[in-house]
C-alpha cells in the first residue's frame, strides 16, 4: 500500500516537471521563431527598399534608403551591418554608393533563412525611364 502511494506521487512529480520542462521548451522555442519571423520581415522590407532605391538619380527615394539602412543595424548580421555602414559612408562621401554588395549579401542570407535554392552572386536592376512607357 505503501509503496504504491509513493509510486502514485513520484509518478504525478514527474508528470508536472515534464509538463513544466516542455512548456518552457516550447515558449522559448515560439520566442525564437517569432524573432526569425521579425528579422527575416523587416530584412526582406530593406532589401526591397534598397534594391527600389538603386540606380536611380532622381533623390526621390532616398528616406527608403535611410529606412532600409537603419533596419539592417537593428536586424542585420555583422556581415550585412558592415555592409549598410560602409554604404551609408559612400553616400555621406560622394552622395552615391554601390548598393550591389549589400543586397547580394541581403539575398544570401534571406534565401538561407527561408531555405530556398543558392542563387549567385550576379543582380540585375530593371528600370524603365519615363519616355519609354
Amino acid at each position: 500500500m505503501m509503496n504504491s502511494i509513493i509510486f502514485m506521487w513520484i509518478t504525478i512529480i514527474v508528470n508536472i516537471l515534464g509538463w513544466f520542462i516542455l512548456h518552457i521548451l516550447s515558449k522559448r522555442r515560439d520566442l525564437s521563431n517569432k524573432k526569425k519571423e521579425i528579422t527575416i520581415q523587416y530584412l526582406i522590407t530593406a532589401w526591397q527598399l534598397l534594391e527600389n532605391a538603386s540606380n536611380r538619380n532622381d533623390g526621390t527615394r532616398n528616406a527608403d534608403v535611410e529606412k532600409a539602412i537603419a533596419n539592417i543595424q537593428l536586424f542585420g548580421t555583422p556581415t550585412q551591418i558592415q555592409l549598410a555602414q560602409k554604404l551609408s559612408d559612400e553616400i555621406g562621401d560622394t552622395q552615391q554608393g554601390d548598393t550591389k554588395p549589400l543586397l547580394i549579401e541581403l539575398r544570401k542570407e534571406l534565401r538561407k533563412e527561408l531555405e530556398l535554392e543558392v542563387v549567385g552572386d550576379k543582380l540585375r536592376h530593371l528600370r524603365f525611364n519615363k519616355k519609354a512607357l
